[in-house]
């Protein structure tokens, strides 16, 4: 059986003891309500910090663009067209013509200044393969990149990386086309002004393939590109 001790307290150390016990009991309410007080600024602003997050996201898919890439070709042959000749070496008729195959790689596009993906260079989902020149016109042109979403901004530059399968067709006779660069920096694509890269644009490549070969003196071939640049807004 327990036992239960009995302590005899006079009036005067009676009151003392009441006192001490409800000051423990108001600091524990203190201490209860500044841990309710701390709880609720931390979700507070787990909230604040949530919402602006939000909104960035938001804002940020508000700000999507889409792009469309073609390649075509802007000449028709002629009887008269002659390659251009390096150290007036003889030329052949381009008249005979056939294929100009460039193998694409890869579409870039290069943002203004400190723009998305911090001005630098960055790549389209692009589809990949041998394309012939010769075989596009304005009715049969081919995608090279096809609504892709990307941030809006100002495009500054384009280019297009090539593989080693580049050839030219003359008169039946298939001829390796170098193409300075096309491999490392890529295909430099020349812009007369900016692109400005909002809502829904299409970017025409077309190639003029009568002055973009050049005739070497031990009888290769280089593509020096002559290209127009066309875009279409569309809202």
């Amino acid at each position: 059986m327990p036992r239960f001790f009995y302590i005899p307290l006079t009036h005067k150390q009676f009151l003392p003891l009441v006192g001490f016990l409800v000051r423990i009991c108001i600091q524990d309410v203190e201490l209860l309500k500044l841990i309710y007080m701390q709880t609720i600024k931390a979700l507070l602003s787990i909230f604040i910090i949530g919402g602006v997050l939000f909104l960035v996201t938001c804002t940020k898919e508000e700000q999507m663009a889409t792009m469309t890439v073609k390649l075509t070709n802007t000449s028709a042959p002629t009887t008269s067209t002659k390659a251009s000749a390096d150290q007036g070496q003889t030329t052949r008729d381009l008249s005979l013509l056939t294929a100009i195959n460039l193998d694409v790689q890869e579409c870039q596009i290069h943002y203004y200044g400190n723009q998305p993906f911090n001005g630098g260079w960055v790549s389209l989902n692009t589809y990949p393969g041998v394309y012939n020149l010769m075989g596009l016109d304005t009715d049969a042109t081919a995608v090279l990149v096809n609504e892709v979403s990307m941030p809006m901004g100002t495009v500054t530059q384009m280019r297009l990386k090539l593989g080693n399968h580049n050839t030219i067709v003359i008169d039946g006779v298939i001829y390796p086309l170098k193409v300075p660069s096309g491999e490392e920096s890529g295909l430099k694509i020349q812009l007369k002004e900016n692109i400005l890269f909002t809502n829904y644009i299409t970017v025409i490549l077309a190639f003029d393939p009568y002055h973009s070969i050049v005739e070497l003196g031990n009888g290769g071939y280089i593509l020096k590109p002559v290209i127009q640049v066309d875009v279409v807004y569309q809202l």
